[in-house]
C-alpha cells in the first residue's frame, strides 16, 4: 500500500492535542498516556498509525 505524506499529521496540528492531552490526564503522564490520548483526540485512523 502506498504511503501518502499528506496523511501524516504535522508538528504543528499535534501541538494543541498534545497540550489537551495532558490537561486531560491531569497535567502529567507518560509517553505513552499521551501518545495513546493524543490519538483518541485525533481519531487517528490505523493506516495512519502504521506510519508514526
Amino acid at each position: 500500500m502506498k504511503r501518502s505524506a499528506s496523511s501524516v499529521p504535522t508538528f504543528d496540528s499535534m501541538l494543541l492535542p498534545t497540550i489537551q492531552a495532558l490537561q486531560l490526564l491531569g497535567g502529567s503522564g507518560t509517553t505513552e498516556e499521551i501518545y495513546e490520548k493524543v490519538v483518541q483526540i485525533l481519531n487517528i485512523p490505523d493506516t495512519v498509525l502504521e506510519i508514526l
